[in-house]
């Protein structure tokens, strides 16, 4: 097995690297999103003598994605998909988080740096579509991913952690921004996020957001900066009450910025999502790589290094690769 699944990658090391990236990601998805659809023209809600042959041009499939959630508010027993949903039964870390299982007797020592990772992600419209302008609406959304060992027998196959993730957001495009020959919108909203557990293996936060989208033909670009609530500090690590992570921050970033882009010939898409906090040059990269199998079921690739990819780890730096199935595009 390569050297990167046992050796840590130093945090100062993966600023240096996680800065450029942005930049040649950027460059790289602007360059692909330009070269998709030079013909997809901009909606605009006052325009009324607009060619008819244009009105016939594909939308960007940012706005497809919305209107497929929006539809399923009209069809019975029927909920969208909101992030990937997958199911990867190979997952390999470097840094399988020990430390945080010490209190549990010698837990710790029989975890596994294989094991499967899924998640599972839905979204509900809360609203009609068209509240305030055309397409608009409110959404509820959930998300689960969970870290299951399910390969060591000698702990009967523990559920290692799971993250549950519920938001609510107003959504609304932005159609008088003629930016970058695109399509913008913006989200913004609450959410909180934890591990479901107690004590000292409880991990938590609770934000608000927003989050700027760029579309162009089948590319999304998003910058999504949020905000932390305070919470009480913990007069002892063992109180029930009081922040869990007051440090959380400090490796989780105050914004995010992802990617994703969608091959319609091939159907294969990449997304990426990076997050960093410039003051303590701290933070993660997470690239997901998915491609058709058969019916819907498609292949995926993922690889993530940097701090946080469960909240129990949200201070542990990691590199890890895993390989599955999706069960859902993103576009």
């Amino acid at each position: 097995m390569s050297s990167f699944l046992h050796r840590p990658a130093d945090c100062r090391s993966l600023s240096l690297f996680l800065k450029p990236a942005w930049f040649l990601l950027l460059l790289l998805s602007s360059w692909q999103f330009a070269a998709a659809d030079n013909q997809n023209p901009s909606i605009d809600d006052e325009t009324t003598d607009r060619d008819p042959e244009a009105a016939t041009e594909e939308e960007p499939a940012l706005e497809k994605r919305v209107e497929k959630v929006q539809e399923s508010r009209t069809r019975s027993f029927t909920i969208a998909p909101h992030r990937l949903n997958y199911l990867l039964p190979l997952s390999v870390t470097n840094n399988i988080n020990e430390e945080a299982y010490a209190s549990l007797g010698d837990f710790e020592e029989e975890l596994k740096e294989h094991e499967v990772k899924f998640q599972i992600s839905l979204a509900i419209p809360l609203s009609e579509p068209g509240l305030f302008t055309r397409d608009d609406g409110f959404f509820f959304t959930f998300t689960m991913r969970s870290w299951w060992q399910l390969y060591t027998s000698e702990l009967s196959a523990p559920f290692r952690e799971t993250n549950y993730r519920p938001e609510i957001f107003y959504y609304r495009p932005l159609r008088f921004l003629r930016l970058g020959n695109g399509e913008w919108s913006m989200l913004a909203g609450l959410e909180h996020e934890s591990n479901g557990r107690s004590q000292l293996l409880s991990r938590s936060w609770n934000r608000a957001f927003v989050q700027l989208n760029w579309a162009k033909g089948n590319g999304v670009l998003s910058l999504r900066p949020w905000y932390r609530f305070e919470e009480d500090p913990k007069d002892n690590p063992d109180d029930a009450k009081g922040d869990d992570n007051p440090d959380i921050e400090d490796y989780m970033g105050h914004f995010s910025f992802s990617g994703i882009y969608q091959w319609p010939e091939s159907n294969h898409e990449i997304s990426f999502l990076s997050r960093l906090n410039t003051a303590t040059d701290r933070g993660a990269i997470e690239v997901d790589w998915t491609f058709p199998l058969f019916g819907k079921v498609r292949g995926m690739v993922q690889v993530f290094n940097g701090y946080g990819d469960s909240l129990i780890d949200y201070n542990v730096n990691q590199t890890r690769f895993s390989i599955g199935l999706a069960m859902s595009e993103l576009l």
